[in-house]
């Protein structure tokens, strides 16, 4: 699942640059569009049923580590997964939103 979510994701980097250039045409904004549209499922892979399922969102409810006063690793690592990628991913697909809406309505 996790490979066929990624292999059909264009070079966003490439698709970027031909916008900022002004040399965009239609076919990259069904790249792009096709990037974005895959992105709730990539955020989903990453979530905590993606990464590890139940013994994942059991390491996400761990308490603290009584005896080093610290928080178990596997909870520190999901919240920095949270942090730096689910986070971030939820905020690209809120805001693509309309993009999208536009390109399927031209499309």
């Amino acid at each position: 699942m996790q490979e066929e979510q990624l292999r059909g994701i264009p070079d966003i980097e490439m698709l970027a640059k031909k916008f900022q250039k002004k040399k965009a045409n239609l076919q990259t904004v069904i790249s792009l569009y096709q990037a974005v549209s895959r992105l709730p499922a990539i955020q989903s892979l990453f979530s905590l049923e993606g990464i590890g399922g139940d013994d994942f969102k059991d390491a996400q409810e761990n308490q603290v580590n009584e005896e080093k006063g610290e928080e178990d690793i596997s909870r520190r690592q999901a919240r920095r997964v949270q942090e730096l990628l689910i986070e971030p991913l939820g905020s690209i697909v809120t805001d693509f939103t309309q993009f999208e809406t536009m390109v399927e309505a031209t499309v």
